[in-house]
């Protein structure tokens, strides 16, 4: 993949990620051969290079806030990051949009208020 088309769905991601999933929880149901098995995720700003699985250029960015920052302002260059021979890069990358959009895509969608 080359860097100019990850830059491209990563910024468009980043701009999805802080519309629809910054600073959410959510919880995920999933069916298990004896219970119904579950997890909870935070969607915090230093998660989203994560869901990217490219891998910063520390001289250039120092975390995962400034790499999404970046991201955010479309300040993402090129020799910010590398991309590991893997293969995760582009398997990440060609969910990634989808999985921005969860709410729309999720097979099931629960809504609920907690007042503490």
């Amino acid at each position: 993949m080359k860097k100019e088309d990850a830059i491209r769905i990563i910024t468009n991601c980043a701009k999805l990620y802080h519309e629809n999933l910054e600073g959410k929880n959510l919880l995920f149901l999933y069916d298990a051969p004896q219970l119904p098995q579950y997890f909870e995720a935070a969607f915090l700003p230093k998660h989203f290079l994560h869901f990217t699985g490219v891998a910063l250029v520390q001289q250039r960015i120092v975390s995962g806030i400034d790499f999404y920052d970046r991201c955010l302002n479309r300040n993402l260059s090129p020799l910010d990051f590398s991309v590991p021979d893997s293969g995760t890069v582009e398997m990440k990358l060609s969910v990634l949009p989808r999985m921005m959009k969860i709410s729309t895509a999720a097979k099931m969608i629960f809504v609920v208020f907690l007042w503490g």
